[in-house]
């Protein structure tokens, strides 16, 4: 539990950052806004699939002029749309050499692309 404690301390100053707006609108407020590397469209895309996936809010955050490489998902309160989530993040982890994270039912799930 002192981990879930970090977590969500850790959780809590990412919200509080200044640089931060929801994902889909702050992407579409501006064509030249990417995720990390990815194409603008790509950008779009992956953040249109994880609300259809069932997340209830999908933040960039430490946004850095026109680039985020880091987003806070708020997942939904539904274990099938969570677990959905869930292995649509463990895919971009385990494609970078990260391990999935675990559901201990925390609201927010982080994501940083490197």
């Amino acid at each position: 539990m002192e981990n879930a404690q970090h977590y969500f301390e850790f959780i809590r100053e990412k919200l509080q950052s200044p640089n931060k707006a929801e994902a889909l609108s702050w992407l579409r407020g501006n064509p030249a806004c990417t995720i990390w590397e990815h194409a603008h469209y790509r950008s779009v895309e992956m953040i249109q699939q994880l609300y259809e996936l069932g997340a209830v809010e999908v933040m960039a955050v430490e946004i850095e002029g026109e680039v985020c490489c880091e987003l806070l998902i708020r997942l939904p309160d539904d274990q099938h749309s969570r677990d959905r989530v869930f292995d649509w993040t463990a895919e971009q982890a385990e494609s970078r050499g990260f391990d999935r994270d675990e559901d201990f039912g925390q609201e927010y799930l982080y994501v940083f692309f490197t």
